[in-house]
């Protein structure tokens, strides 16, 4: 008996060594037989399944342990396949009270005396699943943060190729890198062509600076006409919109700016300028035009202390033209005295229509009254004829009231119109085509 002590206890001692040494890993371990009977485990599946542990001992494994998996096996299946294949590795879960662990099985199996042994190890993975599933539901979200902005990218660049203004977008140093396909067909260039140039390629040299220090000024601009720059050098008028993009620091990034074509529109608006400021039978600057020129001219002489001179013209016996050929015949007889009175007159003088058969001209820079007598005379020469109008010959001559003005006269601009038009009626009275002063400089 004594000797036999002396083989067992070093056996049970080293045993007692290896169950102390299994029992501290974090891994639970478990003897099981064919039909999952537990025959031995560790402290760590003690805790595991918060069992004591004369509980577990003698226990089917299923009853403690149920786990579920993806492949829903059983462990009579799981048993089985241990004992076949010798080895399987796979992710269980399983549910104590309100929890839920994550555990990695592996299993093997040795034969002792005949008798299979099941071994299986149970290693805790619910914090690396927890952090996976986190992984997994970050990358799905930013998936789909990623198809949402594709589909937005692709909205928004529908939007862009669709609209009809002009789209440009600018770095901080206003280097074009966005435009659309409106802003390269209006003025004239591929889209290639633009990217990676400089916005000042796309506006007039008036417009550029404005345009740009608006924008950083205010941060952002709203209907700011401006002139762009076709590539063969045309001017095409815009209305301006823009805003000023910045980081996430802050910092200005980009400038987005859209623009309307308004070209029609300002044909339109210089259009109906012109018919409220021009004569529409002869073309030439009407009465609204006249007190404002006016105006500038007396301004002028101040200015440069050089004199000017009004003219005012009556044409002889202009209501006879009517009475005996028509309205027709005097239209076109208006017409080409107002052509005569244009190429009488020097390049900085005006001639206008008052009314009817009136008419007035204002002589910039006179020099000396004999200067201002020349050009009345000419004038006088060249109306004073045979006018041929759709085979009817008129004659027509003309008379002209002279008033000038000078800094030292003092005079408000309805003293000077009404000097002219007693001039003028000075000139009537003594016999029609001559002209008459009223002062002199």
């Amino acid at each position: 008996m004594g000797q036999v002590d002396e083989l067992v206890n070093p056996l049970r001692h080293t045993l007692s060594k290896m169950e102390l040494a299994l029992g501290t890993i974090n891994e639970a371990i478990i003897w099981v037989d064919e039909i999952g009977i537990v025959q031995w485990c560790n402290k760590t599946f003690d805790h595991l399944i918060n069992k004591r542990h004369i509980e577990i001992l003698g226990s089917n494994i299923s009853q403690l342990l149920p786990l579920k998996n993806k492949h829903k096996l059983s462990w009579k299946k799981l048993l089985k396949a241990a004992i076949t294949d010798n080895s399987t590795n796979e992710i269980y879960t399983y549910h104590r009270n309100d929890s839920e662990f994550f555990l990695e099985m592996r299993t093997s199996h040795l034969i002792l005396d005949n008798k299979t042994t099941i071994i299986i190890v149970l290693k805790d993975v619910t914090a690396e699943q927890h952090y996976l599933s986190e992984l997994l539901k970050k990358e799905k979200l930013l998936r789909k943060q990623s198809d949402l902005l594709a589909r937005d990218k692709e909205y928004v660049d529908n939007i862009i190729r669709s609209m009809s203004n002009m789209l440009i977008v600018v770095d901080k140093n206003g280097m074009i890198t966005t435009v659309n396909q409106a802003t390269a067909s209006m003025l004239g260039y591929k889209m290639e062509e633009l990217l990676g140039k400089n916005l000042h390629i796309l506006f007039s040299d008036e417009s550029y600076p404005e345009v740009l220090n608006k924008i950083i000024s205010s941060k952002s601009l709203t209907n700011l006409e401006a002139n762009c720059k076709t590539k063969n050098g045309h001017i095409k008028p815009v209305l301006l919109s823009g805003s000023v993009m910045f980081d996430t620091d802050g910092n200005p990034s980009s400038i987005v700016t859209i623009a309307q074509d308004i070209s029609e529109r300002k044909d339109m608006e210089n259009r109906l300028l012109y018919l409220s400021t021009h004569d529409s039978l002869t073309g030439l600057p009407n009465r609204a035009v006249f007190e404002e020129a006016l105006e500038a001219a007396v301004q002028r002489v101040k200015r440069t202390n050089q004199s000017m001179a009004l003219l005012y013209i009556d044409l002889d016996y202009f209501k006879n033209v009517n009475d005996t050929f028509g309205h027709r015949i005097g239209d076109l007889l208006l017409i080409a005295i107002s052509e005569s009175l244009r190429n009488s007159i020097r390049k900085d003088d005006l001639a206008l229509r008052l009314g009817g058969d009136e008419f007035a001209i204002i002589l910039n820079g006179v020099k000396s009254p004999k200067n201002a007598y020349k050009i009345v005379e000419h004038l006088l020469h060249n109306i004073a004829k045979k006018y041929t109008l759709e085979g009817n010959k008129v004659f027509m001559t003309a008379s002209v009231g002279l008033a000038f003005y000078r800094t030292t006269d003092g005079l408000s601009t309805q003293e000077l119109k009404k000097n002219a038009d007693l001039a003028l009626y000075q000139a009537k009275e003594q016999g029609r085509n001559t002209y008459q002063e009223y002062n002199v400089i």
